[in-house]
């Protein structure tokens, strides 16, 4: 469904971003030279009945769009659809990675300015290198076609790479970036050679619908490169968190939320009590045996409630054990009770029976029950 909603998208961002990517790009490339390797591109995926009419179309486009006077409002409205659709795209991206904190607006357009100014570069660099080398006259000697014809998946994976690692809006390691851009390169090229055997095979199709067989084709293969994008982020996000997928699939245990805020809490001021390291939500998934995905929703949660604080993805008590009662705790987890007993005779009977339990829990800190806990160690030790 991302895949799809992305490929309407395009649709209208498309010609936006190549008119702006042109601009960017001709002050180190010819606009002749740049619009000859596109033309070669799509003569690539297009068969030969719906090549003309898709050149001539987004050809005349991206002149128009460069050389019209834009007033505001096409200003506006072209650049309303190329960030919606770099919105969208970091939102996929985001949940791939299961990131819950957003970006500020003037944060996100720094970073699709850069991406917008730089990803053309990268993806031009080494069309300016061949032209450069064929102007020193090496052309004959064959570097030029070797570079020409070898360019595309280096530059490709490092395109790839340099979105998984900055659009996300957390720290993406580079290694499971340069991992999954390159399995997405090498399927981009593949499945771009299968996409133009298949288009020059269709031969009925482009019979029947004559040119507008181009607007079938090229919407399938916006969202086959969508698919293969998407693909090479999901590998990124399993290799960055494959420790975290293989306790939460192996020896996770299901406890319930409560229960893992309360045990969370206690190993946290355990860790102070004792002048240790801080723990991380990782290490206190492996010390209680439990999905680090749920350990991250509770400490979430009780971050929000200002009961625990992150420091280098650390965590710590906010609040002095002794002064922390545990109803506390159960509130940021389960909410809080209504002042008034509802009028339903089933939820006040369990209304009555919950401001029971909640006295002990208003009674009761944290610091009593990690002392509970060394009492009953020590109860335990043989007595020499």
């Amino acid at each position: 469904m991302s895949a799809q909603a992305l490929t309407y998208n395009t649709v209208f961002a498309l010609i936006p971003l190549l008119a702006f990517a042109l601009s960017v790009v001709r002050f180190f490339v010819g606009t002749e030279e740049i619009l000859t390797r596109l033309n070669e591109a799509l003569s690539r995926f297009l068969n030969p009945g719906a090549l003309s009419k898709a050149q001539e179309t987004i050809f005349t486009l991206i002149q128009e769009a460069q050389r019209a006077p834009l007033g505001a409002a096409s200003m506006i409205l072209f650049l309303t659809m190329v960030v919606g659709l770099l919105m969208q795209f970091e939102e996929v991206l985001n949940l791939i990675f299961r990131i819950k904190e957003r970006r500020a607006f003037l944060q996100k357009i720094t970073v699709y300015w850069m991406g917008l100014t730089l990803g053309p570069i990268l993806v031009a660099l080494p069309l300016g290198v061949t032209i450069y080398l064929a102007h020193l006259g090496l052309k004959g000697m064959g570097v030029v076609p070797f570079l020409l014809k070898f360019w595309t998946i280096p530059t490709i994976i490092l395109l790839f790479a340099g979105i998984y690692i900055y659009l996300p809006a957390t720290k993406v390691k580079v290694f499971p970036a340069l991992i999954g851009a390159t399995i997405s390169a090498v399927l981009w090229v593949g499945v771009a050679s299968l996409f133009a055997i298949y288009t020059s095979k269709a031969v009925a199709y482009s019979k029947l619908y004559g040119s507008l067989s181009a607007i079938p084709f090229f919407l399938l293969w916006l969202w086959v490169n969508w698919m293969v994008v998407l693909l090479g982020a999901e590998i990124t996000a399993v290799i960055q968190d494959k420790t975290k997928i293989l306790l939460h699939y192996k020896n996770a245990k299901n406890y319930c939320t409560l229960l893992i805020a309360l045990g969370s809490l206690l190993k946290i001021y355990d860790h102070h009590h004792k002048g240790e390291e801080a723990p991380s939500a990782l290490s206190l998934a492996l010390e209680m045996q439990t999905s680090p995905f749920e350990i991250e929703k509770v400490l979430e949660a009780l971050e929000k409630k200002k009961i625990i604080y992150a420091h280098e993805e650390k965590y710590l008590l906010a609040k002095d054990a002794e002064s922390l009662p545990l109803i506390e705790v159960q509130q940021a987890i389960e909410g809080e009770l209504p002042s008034e007993p509802p009028q339903n005779k089933f939820l006040e009977t369990s209304y009555k029976f919950l401001k029971k339990e909640e006295k002990l829990w208003r009674s009761t800190t944290l610091k009593e029950l990690y002392t509970e806990i060394m009492e009953k160690e020590d109860a335990e030790v043989p007595q020499v």
